[in-house]
């Protein structure tokens, strides 16, 4: 059988699970954030020429028109299996994308991925004043897992498969996200086994190999999850200098944090950019009805 996966980052892991099962061809895989509305003739015949269509759900508003998951299923009905973006905030709840008005994502030691815990502490030491939510930390995580939780499950109501039941079941006891937005094997394997029931195949279960790097690891932030993270926990990140002019430079190699020097390298990174930093220029994503001011 021919299949193509549409998908975000996660889409090309999926395809690799499917296609190690020996059932399928797997025609291409087109990434949805890269896509664009002139590719649609080549897309469209990768999409006609496939047995089965596996594609990521998107909003009805989605830019590239015709890659909606929603008109896909319209267009090719049984073809089309829907996953969803596996997208969990609950164990890394402090996580978030700083966009900055007139600069775009903002880039640390972690990309574009930002702690709040450090940016709050950052904001206190800077300007005196604190812009912490008035909870516990304790209990903002505990409203992050129930928001997230319940967005995903809303999401998965256009699906033909979910994983929110797994991530609701072992979320508190077992680490499944390496970010809000990239899922370990376990997460991905499951999905895939979902997808292959829907089919029909007689390949119904993906057995996990330990032993497979994981395709989603490259960045390992702070979490929050049932074995608390101590001192000596290491975070993955990038290298980067610090420029003139306010310019920040990243760099693609990989470099390990510790607690303390991923505090330090956020501090230097926002005292750079500290003239641009003002919080009515700042989203943050994802929001999930919780925000920093």
């Amino acid at each position: 059988m021919k299949i193509v996966v549409i998908g975000n980052c996660q889409a090309r892991p999926v395809a690799s699970i499917l296609q190690k099962t020996g059932e399928f061809e797997i025609l291409d895989t087109i990434i949805l954030h890269l896509a664009s509305n002139s590719e649609a003739l080549k897309h469209n015949h990768i999409i006609e020429t496939a047995d089965f269509i596996i594609t990521q759900n998107t909003a009805d508003n989605f830019a590239v028109d015709h890659l909606r998951s929603s008109a896909l299923k319209d267009a090719f009905g049984e073809k089309v299996i829907i996953w969803p973006n596996i997208f969990y905030a609950g164990q890394q709840p402090f996580i978030r994308y700083f966009t900055v008005n007139g600069i775009g994502r903002l880039f640390g030691p972690l990309e574009a991925m930002h702690d709040l815990r450090i940016f709050w502490d950052w904001w206190e030491k800077t300007y005196g004043a604190s812009i912490r939510p008035e909870i516990s930390d304790h209990e903002f995580s505990s409203v992050m897992k129930a928001n997230s939780l319940s967005e995903l499950k809303h999401r998965e109501q256009a699906c033909d498969v979910s994983i929110s039941d797994v991530i609701e079941e072992h979320g508190e006891n077992e680490k499944l996200f390496f970010t809000f937005n990239h899922p370990r094997l376990r997460l991905l394997n499951e999905v895939c086994r979902r997808i292959l029931s829907n089919i029909g195949t007689n390949k119904s279960v993906i057995h996990e190999n330990l032993d497979d790097k994981e395709p989603l690891s490259r960045f390992i932030v702070p979490s929050a999850w049932a074995t608390p993270e101590g001192p000596r926990e290491t975070y993955v990140g990038n290298d980067f200098t610090l420029e003139t002019g306010g310019r920040l430079i990243m760099r693609n190699e990989r470099k390990n944090y510790t607690v303390d020097e991923l505090r330090d390298a956020f501090f230097q990174c926002y005292d750079h950019a500290k003239e641009d930093l003002k919080l009515e220029n700042i989203r943050f994503t994802p929001n999930l009805k919780i925000s920093p001011a």
